[in-house]
């Protein structure tokens, strides 16, 4: 699937939980694992097919704002991933050694 299109799902799936959460009194939290979502798509790309998703976090934002709903994104590492930390995946690794 095209990551533009997996972008704009994710916007809408989010902004549907907010707007399901408004009926419930008091601050929700989402705590939202991810591994981020871009803002900008293809900036850099060979043939430049800018994707701007600006106006639609402005969007989210303000639907999570009405209904009261705070995120709080973690970012997912996978163990042995090039985005994890060299320490982390060797510190992990070693703590399933000992557990077991």
């Amino acid at each position: 699937m095209d990551v533009a299109v997996r972008v704009q799902l994710t916007y809408r799936a989010l902004e549907e939980m907010a707007a399901r959460m408004a009926g419930v009194p008091g601050r929700k939290n989402i705590v939202w694992v991810t591994d981020g979502v871009p803002l900008i798509l293809g900036a850099c790309a060979p043939i430049p097919r800018t994707v701007d998703f600006t106006e639609q976090l402005r969007q989210l934002s303000a639907v999570l704002d009405r209904s009261g709903t705070a995120i709080y994104p973690v970012r997912q590492i996978m163990l042995g991933s090039k985005d994890a930390p060299p320490d982390f995946t060797a510190r992990a690794k070693a703590a399933v050694k000992t557990a077991c």
